[in-house]
């Protein structure tokens, strides 16, 4: 038989609300985000070269001009890194579709259930 569960774990009350089925408060969600700030801003800088590199082809395709293009892609590329760190960063707190992996005491508690040491 397991030894008893940890205090969170036997409903200890915050507010007057077990902590095992309270909804996450929106600390747990953002750190909990599943990206880094650091995985973020590398992932916006290299989003930004392949856009700023597709600005450049389009650019020139439209104007002509190599001096006219560059021109257009130096513009827009402060702007954009900004915008898509931003973007990437509100992403990471959504918890909407992604999946939350169970908390380690439901997990035990269900391998050691009279049912599963049946099966």
């Amino acid at each position: 038989m397991p030894g008893p569960l940890p205090r969170a774990a036997h409903g200890s009350r915050s507010r007057g609300v077990s902590r095992i089925h309270r909804r996450p408060a929106l600390t747990d969600i953002i750190t909990t985000a599943s990206a880094s700030p650091a995985r973020s801003l590398a992932k916006t800088i290299s989003w930004r070269v392949l856009g700023s590199l597709d600005t450049l082809a389009l650019g020139y395709l439209f104007t002509g001009s190599v001096k006219v293009a560059g021109s257009i892609a130096s513009a827009e590329v402060v702007t954009k890194i900004v915008l898509y760190y931003l973007h990437e960063r509100g992403w990471a707190h959504i918890a909407w579709g992604t999946r939350q992996p169970k908390p380690l005491h439901l997990h035990e508690a269900a391998s050691s259930s009279p049912d599963s040491q049946s099966k």
